[in-house]
């Protein structure tokens, strides 16, 4: 499994970025790829960590999170929260959790992924702010949004498309 970590997150769980190796390729299982990142809506800390290829995102709390294990745990454990309720939990369960023994990270560096997300981030502090929403349910909607790094499909559609293989 993959994390690739934008400097601000990087810096937040006590990652070295120059210890964080760019060059870490693309996973050939596009399940197992995913680029995260730390935002803020109100002066609470938030992370999204978004599948590389499909866009597919959750959202939670940055509170509390100080470092890579702390990250891996929570992330690990919303992810399953997630594609639990909505309905990709064999992909979790037969996909991704076998290949979190070994994970590795890298510095965030494709830039169409980065920019997606950041459009992401801000409807979601929109949905977090003025909806009132749980991170959750911003990630949800959020992957509900055609999204033209994806050809206009939605990360909800996209992630259970992927091939194992590239």
């Amino acid at each position: 499994m993959v994390f690739r970590f934008s400097q601000k997150l990087a810096k937040k769980i006590k990652l070295d970025l120059l210890d964080l190796d760019v060059s870490v390729p693309l996973s050939e299982n596009k399940f197992l790829d995913w680029t995260a990142h730390l935002f803020a809506a109100d002066h609470a800390q938030y992370i999204i960590v978004t599948n590389t290829f499909s866009l597919l995102s959750i959202i939670f709390h940055g509170r509390g999170i100080t470092d890579e294990r702390d990250f891996i745990t929570q992330t690990l454990s919303m992810m399953r929260q997630y594609m639990h309720a909505e309905s990709f939990e064999l992909i979790f369960e037969r996909i991704i959790v076998p290949n979190t023994r070994q994970i590795f990270m890298s510095k965030s560096s494709n830039r169409r992924v980065t920019g997606s997300m950041s459009k992401l981030i801000e409807i979601a502090k929109y949905y977090l702010l003025y909806d009132n929403i749980s991170p959750y349910e911003a990630a949800r909607r959020i992957n509900e949004i055609p999204m033209s790094y994806l050809e206009h499909a939605t990360p909800e559609e996209a992630f259970p498309r992927l091939k194992l293989r590239s």
